[in-house]
């Protein structure tokens, strides 16, 4: 398939802060996902080293959220899937 991750944003704070957005069109929760956020977060610390700036926020935007066997999922579903307390 194509590429599900569309595009990056950096957003620059303050004067010294940096968050990344990440805009992803569906987005595999059950095997992507966490390898998807260590990248981001490992090209996070890249920039911040190279800019000398605080990489402080990751924001990730799933358009299609979905799990391993192709449901789709809303937030609540994210959360539960990721062992995140509501």
């Amino acid at each position: 398939g194509a590429p599900c991750l569309q595009y990056i944003q950096v957003e620059l704070r303050d004067a010294d802060k940096f968050t990344l957005n990440a805009l992803y069109r569906s987005h595999d929760y059950g095997n992507k996902c966490l390898g998807n956020l260590i990248g981001l977060c490992r090209l996070g610390a890249l920039i911040s080293q190279e800019t000398d700036r605080e990489f402080d926020r990751l924001r990730v935007i799933s358009l299609n959220p979905f799990l391993p066997d192709g449901r789709r999922i809303g937030l609540e579903g994210v959360l539960d899937g990721l062992g995140i307390p509501r």
